[in-house]
């Protein structure tokens, strides 16, 4: 009976192990993925911007039409602001969103920063990407390409069932096996 005992907390303590593994490499591989997304948005969004005179034209760089409902259908929001921080142009659910302080000053020093916002009024989480605008060694503008997380955080909630990293699947699973246990230690034969 404690050999079988043991035998299942050790296998309940390897795949909690393999849970919290498997949890924690998803959340890597997913947040890595938006982060990735929001760069290669931001340099779409710096590669469509036309500088004429060192002043930022805005004649076709924002998205219009089917690419924009694609852009809102993703959670997507892209802006371009001066390089005090004005917003001069944006599109997006998330284009009234403040800037921030030191975002516009790592811009400024001509670096580009990540940060998650807590969105107040949907209450989701936003990661926000802002990048320099730099063009002949001059800084002209400042891009900030946000999109929410909202996805991210279903798919770790969906994948923390499907492991025992939730300790209710974990305490379900445990008694679950209590049974098929017991009956495994009534068989045993002694020696």
């Amino acid at each position: 009976m404690r050999f079988a005992l043991w035998v299942a907390a050790l296998l309940l303590a390897a795949l909690a192990v393999f849970g919290v593994f498997v949890y924690t490499s998803l959340a890597r591989g997913l947040s890595s993925a938006v982060d990735d997304t929001l760069r290669l948005s931001a340099s779409q969004a710096i590669a469509a911007v036309n500088i004429e005179n060192g002043q930022i034209n805005f004649t076709d760089s924002i998205p219009e039409g089917a690419t924009a409902a694609d852009l809102v259908e993703h959670g997507l929001t892209i802006r371009i602001l001066n390089p005090q921080g004005e917003v001069l142009q944006a599109f997006g659910p998330y284009h009234a969103t403040l800037v921030d302080s030191n975002a516009l000053s790592a811009a400024v020093a001509r670096q580009s920063t990540f940060m998650t916002i807590t969105e107040s009024q949907e209450k989701v989480s936003v990661r926000i990407f802002t990048a320099p605008i730099i063009e002949n060694n001059q800084l002209v503008g400042i891009v900030q390409v946000a999109q929410d997380l909202g996805s991210v955080k279903d798919t770790l909630g969906r994948s923390s069932h499907l492991t025992l990293f939730d300790q209710t699947s974990g305490k379900n699973a445990i008694e679950k096996s209590w049974p098929l246990i017991n009956r495994l230690s009534m068989k045993r034969k002694p020696i």
